[in-house]
């Protein structure tokens, strides 16, 4: 099932409640950490299992900043995110994201 910007923006409205423990699980990727957090959440009253938070941390050589990505992906889909990367990176965002406003732009810092 492919999530449109409204049924994102509609979920992400929503009040929720976690009803399942928060328990990062690390996984090294070369240079990079992935954190992975699989949730349950209550909406509604109702109990949903395909919430999954997502960290990314690039640890780089200084003095460059590092990076990092927090994600909430639902039903491998992700709908949110805050990225922040050094400030001369720059990485086309055409990934996720189609009909907003910074699809397929260059994306700096």
């Amino acid at each position: 099932m492919t999530i449109t910007v409204k049924d994102a923006e509609e979920l992400l409205g929503l009040k929720k409640e976690t009803v399942s423990q928060m328990a990062w699980k690390p996984v090294k990727h070369r240079s990079t950490l992935e954190y992975h957090a699989y949730l349950a959440l209550a909406i509604n009253g109702e109990t949903i299992e395909s919430f999954r938070l997502l960290c990314t941390f690039s640890p780089l050589i200084r003095p460059l900043d590092d990076c990092y990505s927090f994600s909430l992906i639902f039903n491998n889909q992700r709908i949110y995110a805050l990225d922040k990367e050094n400030k001369t990176k720059q990485h086309r965002n055409s990934l996720a994201g189609y009909g907003r406003e910074h699809y397929g732009k260059l994306i700096t810092g």
